[in-house]
């Protein structure tokens, strides 16, 4: 799920994987286009997405302009200052970058089996099996944050958000926010196994399995239904 100017725009899993968008108010939903997405990123009025097959590909906010980005299959996608950071499969699900003409791809550390992959300034944060981690651009000053198996990373001001699985029933979710530091962890509530989310100044939006998307406070208040 992602917000951009006005819109939530999200992988409709009820449409085959369709891309939709809606108002942040819960109005004028509406299929983007055609195209099934498993992976998207949306930034200056460009969809960066991954296709059902899993290459790289971009396409303007109304669904034109579509381009392939990659002839490889590559996950976690992110777009952050001209440059596209995804894990290639190929290449054991290892962080990499490339600028967004498709050019200069280099590798980014050695960690393995990464997802949920974010970039704030010369910042990475991702999951791993080490836990929500984070590292420099460069490769430099890898810091394991927490150990909580950390899935849809976002990050929003101050605070890094994500959600685990509950160890106690696969079928709840626990949402979280940490501080970039790895201060401050703290749960903000319950539902059932979230799909994916996003936050927008002091709102949290998410989807959960049976396809409800809801919004509350950063702070865990004000949890409501999105019609």
């Amino acid at each position: 799920m992602n917000i951009y100017d006005g819109w939530i725009y999200y992988i409709n899993e009820s449409d085959i994987g369709r891309v939709y968008k809606i108002k942040t108010d819960g109005t004028e939903r509406q299929r983007v286009n055609n195209t099934i997405a498993h992976q998207m990123y949306v930034l200056d009025d460009w969809i960066y997405y991954n296709g059902w097959e899993g290459k790289l590909y971009r396409m303007k906010t109304d669904g034109s302009e579509f381009k392939t980005m990659t002839g490889f299959s590559a996950g976690s996608l992110c777009v952050s200052n001209g440059w596209m950071y995804f894990t290639p499969h190929k290449e054991r699900y290892s962080i990499h970058m490339m600028k967004i003409d498709g050019t200069g791809m280099v590798r980014v550390g050695n960690d393995e089996f990464c997802h949920n992959v974010q970039v704030v300034g010369d910042w990475i944060f991702y999951g791993c099996s080490a836990g929500l981690c984070k590292i420099r651009t460069n490769g430099q000053e890898r810091t394991v944050l927490t150990e909580d198996e950390a899935w849809s990373v976002n990050i929003s001001g101050e605070w890094i958000y994500y959600f685990t699985e509950d160890p106690d029933d696969f079928t709840k979710a626990n949402i979280y926010k940490i501080r970039p530091d790895g201060t401050g962890r703290t749960s903000l509530g319950f539902d059932k196994l979230v799909d994916e989310f996003n936050v927008i100044g002091d709102q949290l939006y998410y989807e959960n399995v049976s396809f409800d998307i809801f919004k509350m406070k950063t702070d865990g208040t004000q949890k409501a239904l999105v019609d």
